[in-house]
This record gives structure tokens, C-alpha cells and sequence, in this order.
């Protein structure tokens, strides 16, 4: 018997005290804070029918409160599509704090999503003043695990990174991302 784990409850209902300085706080604190509230009791009754712009404006929260989350298509997501999605975003926050929009003040952040025939696709852009970029062609460790997480959905992630900006795809099945 597989055991799933659910990573939404455990983040929606997470109450991390606000902090003046938020991406320091949660690079600090947020991960350990958030993982031991992350995954719930693996007998426990799993929690069905949190949205895509429920499991993204949690995750950003943890980071920074006052950012738009979502715009476009919002779904339903499955109960084997939150642990990916989660980890996915988690890393996204995890590096705009440290090298892209969370961590600057005039940066600028917007996740959009869209349903394109039997795929979904989400596009995390994010604004500011990026310095220098990765080589091309080669992948970071956070890079590598979103795509084998997301394989688990049959999907895909891409990164680009100019001196201007990051965009990401993250690009699911969309069977494989709704809830049924």
C-alpha cells in the first residue's frame, strides 16, 4: 500500500508570525516552520478540493503576504497533484528570496495559469534585477527536482533567466492536476 502525503492542509493551516522583514525571517525560519506542518498524519483522512490559487497564495504567504497570486485558470487540484505543485512553488519562493523579485524591493512577481487542450500551464514571471545569469544549458539541484516531481504528473518545467527577469513553466496533464 503507498502512503500519500498532503502537503496543502498542513501549509493552509500553518500560523507563522508576521515578521518585519519577511524573506529573511522565512529563509530562516519558514522552511522548518512550514515542513513540520507540511506533512500531516499519513492515516489521516486526506483533504480534497483546495484550488490552484489556494495551494500558490499559501505558499506565497509564508514569504510575502501582499503579491498577487493568480490570474488566469484556477482548478481544482487532485490529491496526487499537491505534493508536486507544492514543492514546485515552494522552490520558486525559495529563490526569489535569494536571488530574484521577494528578496528586492522594487521586484515584481505574477503567476498566471492557463488550460491549453488536455494540459495546464503555469507561468511564474518574476521582475527586478536578476545580475548575472546561469550558463546555458545547465540545470540547478531545485531545477532537477522540480522536473522529477512534476513527472509524476506527466509535466515539464523550463527556466530562463535574463538580467531583467526569471520565468518559469510548469506545464501538468491536465487530468493528472484535477481533481476528479
Amino acid at each position: 500500500m503507498s502512503i500519500e502525503f498532503q502537503v496543502s492542509g498542513g501549509l493552509r493551516e500553518a500560523k507563522l508570525p508576521r515578521h518585519p522583514n519577511p524573506p529573511r525571517y522565512c529563509l530562516e525560519r519558514g522552511p522548518s516552520s512550514a515542513q513540520s506542518l507540511a506533512v500531516t498524519d499519513p492515516l489521516a483522512p486526506m483533504r480534497s478540493g483546495v484550488s490552484l490559487s489556494e495551494l500558490l497564495r499559501d505558499i506565497i504567504r509564508l514569504f510575502q503576504a501582499d503579491l498577487v497570486v493568480l490570474e488566469g485558470d484556477d482548478i481544482p487540484l487532485s490529491d496526487r497533484a499537491l505534493t508536486p505543485l507544492a514543492f514546485v512553488f515552494y522552490e520558486l519562493c525559495t529563490n526569489s528570496v535569494k536571488y530574484g523579485a521577494l528578496g528586492q524591493k522594487d521586484g515584481t512577481l505574477q503567476a498566471t495559469s492557463k488550460i491549453d487542450g488536455p494540459r495546464f500551464e503555469i507561468t511564474w514571471q518574476e521582475g527586478g534585477s536578476f545580475g548575472a545569469t546561469p550558463s546555458e544549458g545547465e540545470a540547478g539541484f531545485g531545477s532537477l527536482m522540480c522536473e522529477r516531481m512534476l513527472a509524476v504528473l506527466r509535466g515539464t518545467f523550463h527556466r530562463e533567466v535574463t538580467p531583467e527577469q526569471m520565468t518559469a513553466w510548469t506545464h501538468v496533464l491536465l487530468s493528472a492536476a484535477q481533481e476528479d
